[in-house]
């Protein structure tokens, strides 16, 4: 059973949640109050934001169902209201305000227009002159470009001060008032935003155009500009300025976020209908070395698809009110772009260190004539394993950057040992590489002995071909036994093959040894018999 004071709680929190209007307000204060109470430290704090993610995107479902429902009720309402129009519009002095309203508004509009041809006269000889100067100057074309757009916003200027200044003596009541300054401000802040990108694009003065772009690019982009700002700019004033004539406060922000897909969509078409000329920028040219260009052919064909997951995933932060969301997006991009930059460098530096290392002065190549030709073949080879590496290292930075956390798998007991294993298989092939190069250049050293040993030519290939076979065997098995192979079986298999063979082929293995004898204590040359 509930009590006095429980059951006029109950009956106050029914007539607020009755009330669309009270309802609002309850459900704002209480977003409000959720905001202010810092959340409280714990242990799992990377579990933690993601609940304040999955709860503010929650919340935010809810406001938009909520919205969807207020949006419903006003369109109800809207017979009702056009009924009541049409019986205001009856009353003889309610259309003679309304007349005197229409006449003042046509007169402050009239006025600002006058104001800007005038100044776009006065101003036009300027202008022309301006935008018949050609310079290939950067500096004197970006001045030019700042005085022509000077140019551009005082007629803009002359407008906004001639309406504001009748409207300010104008006897006209408040909504209307609030409607014609709603209608100005988006009229001035959308011709300044388009002033900026004339300055910026300058699609009909080539001569003064800073951007690599040309005629067709440039109108082409500017259209694009003039349609993003006229939606964004008088969409947000409309709904605003309905917000502040008595629009709920679930139905203003339902608009505000179909006002942000219509903009949304609108990017995504703009950059599908870019794709192949962007494409064809990011694919380069063919004097570009041949790994960067094999990049930016693969960033040419789904580059596309990048930018759109991007524009989703802003207007996800936006109408879900992510906390921190658009902070997290600019950081992650930011550091992706330093990330990639840095990259670049690191791998055209260690070309370069490469090349340093491996070049041979003259009096090398004179003493060891084969050395070049082999440090030529493993230059590649270290370029390969060098851009390999790098490019793990800039994936697992990229992930770490959009919070996929590899290092902390890496930190792990399981990441730590992988890594280990891998450190310890490229150990034993650069030992194995190392020893194998150190016999060959032995070998190269006594084979370019002068007067020429016969002997010592019969005898290098063959121990050089015994060495490459022992140090393969040797890195094989420990490949194998660091991967998690138990090679206990193939070491008991070569036994048993050794011994089967040793039986089979005593007679074959003394005859070799004699004449490695033979040889090495020179008893019979080669060429005696």
């Amino acid at each position: 059973m509930l009590t006095e004071s429980e059951r006029q709680d109950a009956e106050t929190l029914l007539r607020t949640l009755s009330d669309p209007t009270q309802r609002d307000q309850f459900l704002s204060n209480l977003r409000g109050l959720l905001r202010a109470v810092p959340s409280a430290p714990t242990g799992g704090e990377e579990a933690s934001v993601r609940s304040d993610w999955l709860s503010q995107a929650t919340q935010s479902l809810a406001s938009l169902s909520t919205g969807v429902l207020s949006v419903i009720g006003e369109m109800e309402q809207i017979p009702e209201q056009l009924n009541y129009v049409a019986e205001t519009l009856t009353d003889p002095f309610t259309l003679q305000r309304l007349a005197w309203t229409v006449v003042t508004v046509l007169g402050v509009l009239a006025g600002a227009l006058l104001a800007e041809w005038i100044t776009i006269r006065l101003l036009a000889a300027p202008r022309r002159a301006v935008e018949a100067r050609q310079s290939r100057s950067w500096l004197v074309r970006a001045l030019l470009l700042v005085v022509r757009t000077i140019l551009d916003v005082l007629p803009i200027a002359a407008f906004a001060l001639v309406a504001f200044g009748i409207l300010g003596f104008a006897e006209v009541g408040f909504v209307v008032r609030l409607a014609v300054v709603s209608v100005l401000h988006a009229n001035v802040m959308a011709r300044l935003i388009n002033a900026a990108g004339r300055a910026m694009l300058a699609p009909r003065t080539p001569a003064l155009r800073l951007v690599a772009l040309d005629d067709e690019g440039a109108t082409y982009v500017y259209l694009w500009w003039r349609r993003f700002t006229t939606v964004a700019v008088y969409g947000y004033f409309l709904v605003r300025t309905g917000w502040i004539l008595g629009l709920s406060q679930s139905a203003f922000v339902f608009f505000s976020d179909l006002l942000g897909l219509l903009i949304a969509g609108m990017a995504i078409v703009f950059v599908l209908q870019v794709r192949v000329p962007v494409a064809r920028v990011l694919r380069g040219t063919r004097e570009e070395p041949t790994n960067f260009r094999r990049l930016r052919r693969h960033l040419a064909d789904f580059w596309h698809l990048l930018a759109i997951a991007y524009v989703a995933a802003i207007y996800a932060v936006w109408v879900l009110e992510i906390p921190g969301g658009f902070a997290y997006l600019a950081r992650a991009s930011l550091l992706s772009i330093l990330v990639v930059v840095a990259a670049r460098l690191v791998y055209l530096g260690l070309g370069r260190v490469l090349g340093t290392i491996f070049k041979l002065s003259v009096e090398t190549r004179v003493q060891f004539p084969l050395l070049e030709a082999r440090a030529n073949r493993y230059l590649p080879f270290l370029r390969r394993v060098g851009q390999i590496l790098l490019a793990l290292l800039v994936g697992l930075v990229l992930v770490e950057i959009w919070g996929g956390q590899p290092f902390e798998w890496l930190g792990s007991l399981r990441g730590q040992a992988v890594l280990g294993r891998l450190v310890s298989i490229s150990i034993v092939m650069l030992a194995g590489l190392v020893v194998w190069e150190l016999g060959s250049v032995f070998a190269e050293r006594l084979a370019n002995r002068r007067p020429a040993s016969t002997r010592l030519k019969t005898l290098l290939p063959f121990l050089q071909n015994a060495l490459r076979i022992v140090l393969l065997t040797l890195v094989g098995l420990i490949i194998l036994s660091e991967i998690g192979v138990n090679i206990a079986p193939l070491l008991a298999g070569a036994g048993v093959l050794g011994l089967a063979v040793g039986f089979g082929a005593q007679t074959l293995v003394k005859d070799v040894i004699t004449g490695v004898f033979i040889l090495m204590e020179d008893t019979i040359s080669v060429g005696d018999v």
